[in-house]
C-alpha cells in the first residue's frame, strides 16, 4: 500500500500532526508481566503433569492466560485511541 492509499482510507494522521505523539506503550506493564507468568505456569504444569490432572489445570490456566492477555491488549488499544483523539483535538 502506498501513503496515498492510506491517506485516502483515513488511516494516517494529518501530515501537520506527524511526529507529535509520544512513542511509548500504553500497555500496563504489571498486567503484561502477570499474564506472562500465568502462561509460564500453565506450560510448566502441562509438562510436569505428564497427561494427568496437573496437565488439565495447566490447560485451564492457558485459557485464563489467553483471556487475560486479550483483555490487557484491548485495554491498551483503548488508552492509545483516547490519547490519539485528545492529541487530534489539541487538548
Amino acid at each position: 500500500m502506498s501513503i496515498k492509499d492510506l491517506k485516502d482510507m483515513g488511516i494516517l494522521l494529518p501530515e501537520e500532526k506527524w511526529g507529535g505523539l509520544d512513542l511509548h506503550t500504553s500497555v500496563n506493564k504489571f498486567h503484561l508481566v502477570a499474564s506472562g507468568l500465568i502462561a509460564l505456569a500453565a506450560v510448566v504444569m502441562g509438562y510436569v503433569g505428564n497427561g494427568g490432572t496437573l496437565t488439565w489445570v495447566g490447560v485451564g490456566m492457558f485459557f485464563v492466560f489467553v483471556a487475560y492477555f486479550t483483555w490487557v491488549s484491548l485495554k491498551a488499544i483503548g488508552v492509545q485511541n483516547e490519547e490519539t483523539e485528545a492529541f487530534l483535538k489539541g487538548d
